[in-house]
């Protein structure tokens, strides 16, 4: 039989992947809007929506909403990390509590480490943040997403590899989880001022200052974290509770005796 012709959405995804994969397109950078790949590719944006999907869906790339948002390359060492928290999450084997925790853990450690190591491009790029968050702001949006920028570039100052991969990934789990649960533009403007504060001890080399301001600034989340964790609970306890497995057997089951279902 002739084998069938691929949809055009295959193609889409098949050449941008090939460039992913080759370096041509590097992690973080930005796709082009979806009409100029329509166009690129002569295929309508329902096509370019599929071919996003499917990249998306293998961690190839990163959607992301409101202020800044595009669509972005992927950090590929990312998507195991992201997708196995998020999957646990979602299951119940994780609560937002314990993610909260893992913060206030790991971030006055990472600020500290980053008045030791970082160089002035990264704290540039603090800087830069900030501004963009604050004109945000004042444009009287939330910059939920542009703060949580923050913290990805202090973990990649603090100079280690395995905690800013981490750091990544809790950054984009809180990321995915306020497009769930809002926050607030009040929100928003006490963390800008308390990422004000953690630069000037970093430009001051007062590590102890920027760990202790870190531990202040997680402790404000806390209630925000515990809201968060009471309606996951609430929206899970209201799922189905099971659904029966196809034929009444699952795994594990004893076919012949009937136990286990």
């Amino acid at each position: 039989m002739a084998r069938s012709r691929p949809r055009a959405f295959h193609l889409i995804a098949e050449q941008i992947r090939d460039e992913i994969v080759k370096g041509r397109r590097k992690p973080g950078d930005r796709l082009p809007p979806e009409q100029v790949l329509a166009e690129q590719f002569s295929v309508s944006r329902t096509g370019v929506r599929e071919a996003l999907r499917v990249l998306e869906f293998q961690g190839l790339i990163q959607v992301r909403h409101g202020y800044a948002g595009g669509v972005f390359v992927a950090d590929r060492g990312l998507a195991p990390v992201l997708g196995a928290l998020e999957t646990s999450l979602h299951l119940g084997q994780v609560e937002v509590s314990e993610l909260y925790e893992a913060r206030v853990i790991l971030e006055p450690t990472v600020a500290r480490l980053a008045v030791e190591r970082a160089d002035e491009r990264l704290v540039s790029r603090m800087v830069a943040n900030v501004e963009r968050a604050q004109a945000v702001i004042a444009a009287g949006s939330e910059a939920f997403a542009i703060n949580l920028e923050f913290h990805a570039i202090l973990a990649a100052a603090a100079g280690n590899r395995v905690v800013a991969l981490v750091m990544r990934a809790l950054v984009q789990m809180l990321e995915n989880l306020d497009r769930q649960y809002p926050t607030n533009p009040t929100v928003s403007s006490r963390a800008v001022d308390d990422h004000v504060r953690i630069i000037a001890a970093l430009r001051a080399g007062d590590g102890a200052q920027a760990e202790a301001l870190m531990l202040e600034h997680m402790r404000e989340l806390e209630g925000r974290f515990t809201r968060i964790q009471d309606e996951m609970r609430r929206r899970r306890a209201a799922r189905p509770r099971h659904i029966r497995p196809w034929g009444g057997v699952r795994l594990g089951s004893d076919a012949a005796t009937g136990e286990g279902a």
